[in-house]
């Protein structure tokens, strides 16, 4: 298997060699654009997550990747070669479906060896036992190779699925909603093993999901989709913290938004004045709109937002409310504020805070300028 050293241990991954690429790529499903004319770049060695709704396109893409769709316009481009007329079994990738489709027949060792039997290049049975071996080891199911799909746990069902994409050593793991078929616990643990996995091989892993926080978690850069479009193209700090779309901002984890126009412009900041009445000061990235009277969405990170019984001074947004809910989640506690104008927003600190007063009890909600953002809408 290929060692070499992966994103997450060099830090930076801007200068790698491409492993797919896409060049305004399209795919129809009757006359309607499934995919929109997106460019990929997935450099080698990532792991890139595509991340969205049902229905924004995800599973498409990774469908066009892997070869079991045809694109209908555009180049796409694994290691530098052209996949229009290569067919799936033909491309240097191999996928980890959602479903695993293990053979139930066939015991955990001859599941994984089965790719390797019907290569178009015979391989020698020592060559194959070797190479099964090696991926049972990486896996870490040696100890279970004679048990039949019925007999394992659905993290272990996942593993054989992996196993069996890794012994092929493609270049590029397709990853469709891996996790998704677990429980909590489970997922929770499997994105652990998953991200060592990659981290081990340093092979390129290109994972399809709609649960953010497994994106967030797991991945170098992720693409979020919409409407077959991709909105935006970032690390997950990026992406979490600098939403360049509403969409986005309001996809990615919560967010509290208020729509509204800029009506004052300076070198650090803008102040956008909603159609609810709030004024809230902004301080200015390169990303950030700076026409006069032109329409913005506001974003605040519910975590971002502080909460106290008494007015603070000299900090610009500021309000007036008072506590409607109060939600008590473990690690943390969701507030509902409703504010004066009568917009109800969310605030979640950790509960190391200690309890607040009852519901019905005035309070000021406030955050930094530099604690949410002015979005094009």
């Amino acid at each position: 298997m290929a060692q070499t050293v992966t994103p997450h241990q060099r830090g930076i991954v801007a200068f790698q060699p491409l492993d797919v690429e896409l060049r305004s790529v399209f795919k129809f499903f009757n006359q309607e654009p499934a995919v929109h004319g997106i460019d990929l770049d997935i450099r080698q060695g990532e792991f890139f997550s595509i991340l969205g709704p049902s229905g924004c396109g995800k599973t498409t893409t990774l469908r066009l990747i892997a070869g079991f769709e045809r694109v209908d316009a555009g180049k796409l481009l694994i290691q530098g070669q052209p996949m229009t007329d290569i067919p799936p079994y033909r491309r240097p990738v191999n996928t980890v479906f959602q479903s695993y489709a293990l053979f139930n027949h066939l015991n955990v060792w001859n599941n994984i060896a089965f790719g390797l039997r019907l290569k178009k290049e015979k391989l020698r049975k020592a060559e194959i036992e070797s190479r099964v071996n090696e991926a049972l080891r990486l896996v870490k199911m040696e100890s279970l190779r004679s048990r039949f799909p019925h007999q394992l746990s659905g993290g272990q069902q996942q593993r054989v699925a992996l196993a069996r994409a890794l012994v092929n050593r493609p270049a590029v793991v397709l990853l469709d909603e891996p996790l998704g078929a677990l429980d909590l616990k489970l997922r929770k643990e499997m994105q652990f093993e998953l991200s060592n996995l990659h981290k081990d091989l340093g092979l390129t892993f290109i994972m399809v999901t709609h649960d953010q926080e497994e994106a967030l978690s797991l991945s170098d850069r992720i693409a979020v989709m919409n409407q077959g479009k991709i909105e935006q193209i970032g690390t997950p700090s990026e992406i979490y913290e600098r939403p360049k779309t509403s969409f986005v901002a309001d996809f990615i984890g919560d967010t509290n938004l208020f729509s509204g126009e800029i009506t004052a412009v300076e070198t650090a900041m803008v102040q956008v004045v909603t159609k609810t009445g709030l004024t809230v000061v902004v301080n200015r990235t390169e990303d950030t709109p700076t026409d006069l009277l032109k329409a913005v969405v506001v974003s605040v990170r519910p975590e971002k937002i502080q909460l106290s019984l008494y007015q603070p001074t000299l900090v610009n947004n500021c309000f007036e409310g008072r506590l409607v809910n109060v939600m008590y989640l473990g690690t943390h506690v969701n507030y509902v504020v409703e504010l004066i104008n009568g917009i109800r927003i969310n605030v979640l600190q950790p509960n190391t805070f200690g309890s607040l007063p009852d519901c019905d009890t005035p309070i000021y909600a406030w955050w930094a300028e530099d604690d949410c953002l002015a979005i094009d809408s």
